[in-house]
């Protein structure tokens, strides 16, 4: 007899364990009561080891519904609906909660777009987090989590037969004049027709600097000037027109705003050719060189680095500080091949030398002593041979 009631006991951890697994990950308070609810389950009479279970999660569901906690009330009901599966009141009591849980969850979902739209992005996180929580197949939440929260900057869009840029641009951006910023982000001309099967690169905008994707007075601005269509439709980028910098800026804004500082950078020096005194390109280009060095810096490419930060005047920001400090590390780091190529020299190891003082300079491209160095034996070397 003792057997048959370890088997049942065993049959009800094991309905417990697997239907309770979101309650194990949703943190401690669930877990200990998941075991305590397993060993109640061993102590109860041979007759009955699911009974004992099964009323304990419906006292903890009603509890945690009346504590304004439908999530964690749903999951008790689960584990309550597995034991007795073809329960009416608790498939009713659970369908009921969880359409309450999607409505609280739309609610957060909005909250989390408005937080995206008023750029801020870890609110806006925290909120499609919450929501999925809450309905963890959230469709809306997934979306900006995976592919507008992601950091990346991108999506991939799959070219499909009669797809050209102006009608990408129109269902993505619902701007067809937005077709110029996919054109400079994948590299192609205005009038290219994308191949289908093809793959584009379509930056995220954010709502607020879509709305300042000023592309439709390009056209017009030309027009003005006297160019027809076609020539406005085709013109290259380096037109100095008004409605020409408006474009750029807001490219450079979606790239900054991406954090992708090399191309925000490479479009406000296109900007600056044609406005030398674009406030506010000077200020992004600034900062777009401060972090790419930073980041250089932190890969520990500490000569890309120290280039990049030697854009910069050293009054901006820190950036004496973060100079001296890479040219210190560079010193550190080629100073011991110079003194081994020393060595090699003077051992008359001419091809050792050589080798070290190439490293060096590698590392350290103003080391002119390891420079001096790696002529004279390469000179040396060539006297050799002639020899």
């Amino acid at each position: 007899m003792r057997s048959v009631f370890l088997a049942a006991a065993l049959r009800a951890a094991a309905i417990l364990l697997a239907a309770g697994v979101a309650l194990i990950l949703s943190g401690p308070t669930a877990k200990a009561g998941l075991f305590s609810d397993i060993q109640k389950t061993f102590q109860k009479e041979e007759d009955g080891p699911y009974q004992g279970v099964f009323e304990r999660c419906l006292r903890q569901a009603l509890e945690h519904e009346q504590n304004n906690d439908p999530a964690m009330a749903l999951q008790y009901l689960k584990i309550a609906n597995a034991i007795r599966p073809r329960d009416q009141e608790i498939l009713r009591k659970a369908k009921e909660l969880k359409v309450g849980l999607q409505g609280l969850a739309d609610e957060r979902f909005k909250a989390g777009v408005s937080s995206f739209n008023n750029n801020k992005p870890k609110e806006a996180r925290k909120q499609f987090l919450t929501a999925l929580r809450l309905s963890p197949e959230h469709r809306g939440a997934l979306d900006y989590l995976k592919n507008k929260l992601s950091g990346k900057g991108y999506t991939a869009y799959e070219v499909k037969k009669g797809d050209t840029l102006k009608t990408v641009a129109e269902a993505i951006y619902k701007n067809p004049g937005a077709h110029l910023l996919i054109a400079r982000v994948n590299g192609l001309g205005t009038n290219d027709k994308p191949r289908p099967g093809t793959s584009l690169k379509l930056p995220v905008v954010q709502p607020g600097l879509l709305k300042v994707l000023t592309f439709a007075p390009l056209a017009k601005a030309r027009k003005q000037k006297g160019a027809s269509a076609p020539e406005a439709e085709d013109a290259g980028p380096a037109a100095s027109t008004p409605g020409e910098v408006d474009m750029l800026l807001s490219t450079a804004r979606i790239q900054y705003n991406n954090k992708l500082y090399e191309t925000a950078a490479s479009v406000t020096e296109e900007i600056l050719e044609i406005d030398p005194a674009n406030k506010e390109a000077l200020s992004m280009q600034r900062e777009s060189y401060y972090q790419m060095g930073m980041d250089l810096k932190n890969k520990e490419s500490n000569l890309q680095a120290l280039k990049m930060f030697q854009r910069l005047s050293p009054l901006y920001r820190d950036t004496l500080k973060q100079t001296d400090l890479l040219k210190e590390k560079i010193n550190t780091l080629s100073e011991p091949h110079y003194q081994a190529g020393m060595q090699h020299f003077l051992d008359e190891n001419l091809e050792g030398a050589v080798e070290e003082w190439r490293t060096t300079l590698e590392i350290n491209p103003y080391h002119s002593k390891a420079k001096a160095g790696l002529e004279n034996a390469l000179k040396l070397l060539e006297a050799v041979k002639k020899f």
